[in-house]
Order: C-alpha cells, then sequence, then structure tokens
C-alpha cells in the first residue's frame, strides 16, 4: 500500500507542477482548444491520484479486497501516465497521432473504476 499512497503523491505532486506549468510557462504557447486539454490532462491526472488514496482508504478499511485494490491501482496508474502523458505531449509537441494513445489510457482508468464498483458490490471475498 506504500507504493500506491507514494504513487498518489507522486501523481499529485506533478499534477500540480503541470497545472502550473500550463497556467504561466505555456500560457503564451497555446493555440486553439491546446488550452484546455492541458488543463482536462491536470484534471484527470489529480483526479485519479486521489482515486489512488481512496483505494488505499478502501483496503485499509476492508471494503474491497487487497487483490483487487492491487490490480486496480496498478490499471490506475497505467492509465493516469498513459492519458495524460499523451495529452501533455500532444500540445507540447503537436503530433496529432499522439490523441490516438489517449483512449488506451482512458479505458483503463474506466476499467479499474468499474472492476471497483463490481468488486465493492460483491463483498471482499474477490
Amino acid at each position: 500500500m506504500k507504493a500506491i499512497l507514494s504513487s498518489a503523491f507522486l501523481l499529485l505532486g506533478l499534477g500540480v507542477a503541470c497545472g502550473a506549468f500550463g497556467a504561466h510557462g505555456l500560457h503564451e504557447y497555446f493555440i486553439g482548444r491546446e488550452e484546455d486539454i492541458w488543463k482536462t490532462a491536470v484534471f484527470y491526472q489529480i483526479v485519479h491520484a486521489l482515486g489512488l488514496i481512496l483505494l488505499v482508504l478502501s483496503e485499509k478499511n476492508q471494503l474491497v479486497s487487497t487483490k483487487i485494490i492491487s490490480l486496480c491501482s496498478k490499471a490506475m496508474i497505467l492509465g493516469t501516465i498513459i492519458f495524460s502523458s499523451s495529452l501533455y505531449l500532444l500540445v507540447l509537441t503537436r503530433e496529432g497521432w499522439l490523441g490516438a494513445i489517449t483512449p488506451i489510457g482512458g479505458a483503463l482508468l474506466i476499467g479499474s473504476w468499474l472492476v471497483l464498483a463490481w468488486a465493492s458490490m460483491r463483498g471482499k471475498s474477490l
């Protein structure tokens, strides 16, 4: 659980840094919707970092099994990295093909939440 918590705090810190960089360092660089894309990446990164903290609390309170927490935290960390990083890189490089990678991260994030919903309905026995 320490690794999950450490990952959450790292993603939160980097999310704040990326948000500040976008607001101050890239403000004049953005063209069209790029600022919205950047903000979406920051938002999803911070939300899912907080979600990782919820996973740790769920395990501590024995709401969901450790096995499910482990699986979902890995999917959530990887999904956050793929989703947000692909959007950051899309804006920084203006390489449109990076947008095709973003849904992979999104699918991992959605999947992790759906597995958690299913597991919490079924109980800790999973």
